[in-house]
């Protein structure tokens, strides 16, 4: 099972690793986004959604 764990991110680190600053940032940005939009509806649907 470890064994499993080590290739997928032995992969994911290749593919990373040849991407271009560009699309890296772009990928982080999105990715931020994506969780800032999830922490906000979060935060709204448990606070009451007063502010």
């Amino acid at each position: 099972m470890l064994d499993v764990l080590v290739k997928i991110f032995t992969s994911l680190f290749q593919i990373w690793s040849s991407l271009s600053d560009e699309q890296k940032e772009s990928i982080c940005k999105t990715f931020t986004d994506l969780f800032e939009d999830l922490f906000r509806a979060y935060y709204k649907a448990n606070s009451g959604g007063a502010q």
